[in-house]
């Protein structure tokens, strides 16, 4: 990943890829990005080999923070799709793909409620068969003014079955981890 300096809009982030074979293939951009930053990009391939991205888009203006899809298939990369936000941030993407080729996305955003946050991990899925996203599912939240959830990841076993994790804490230095 290859990103312009924090503030600077002259150089707009980048996101470059290469393939191993034998040896490496020069690099290869996958599109033109409005952030001014890329962070937590995470990468999965499916069993036609096409390439999915989904990252942390940075941004100057609220929210501060998207979560960013993006696919490339034999005909190249496709348009980068937003999937979330919420009014301050969503970040710390994770996915998944099952072995009928459909997308599991987990991530972590925030919501003001004002005098202290909401956190959320937050979940959707893409059906290849239909080429369709569902309606985005909150895992878990937590209102509390001092807790905050983050930090997911998601797997699936040999039976399809979808795992989900996450890290709590507190200000007080409590951590725990959840599924």
């Amino acid at each position: 990943v290859v990103t312009g300096p924090q503030g600077d809009r002259s150089r707009q982030p980048q996101i470059l890829h290469r393939i191993f074979t034998n040896q490496w293939e020069v690099q290869e951009p996958t599109g033109n990005f409005q952030e001014f930053s890329i962070a937590s990009l995470f990468l999965a391939i499916d069993s036609l080999n096409q390439l999915h991205l989904v990252w942390q888009g940075n941004r100057y203006i609220n929210p501060a923070a998207v979560i960013q899809y993006q696919k490339r298939t034999t005909g190249g990369w496709g348009e980068i799709r937003q999937l979330d936000y919420d009014d301050i941030q969503a970040d710390l993407s994770s996915l998944a793909i099952d072995s009928q080729d459909n997308l599991h996305i987990v991530w972590h955003s925030l919501h003001n409620l004002g005098e202290h946050y909401r956190s959320k991990i937050n979940y959707l899925k893409y059906t290849a068969l239909t080429d369709s996203w569902s309606a985005i599912e909150i895992l878990e939240q937590d209102d509390r003014y001092d807790f905050v959830i983050t930090s997911p990841s998601t797997a699936l076993d040999s039976q399809d079955h979808l795992y989900a994790i996450w890290k709590r804490w507190n200000y007080n230095k409590i951590y725990q981890i959840e599924y």
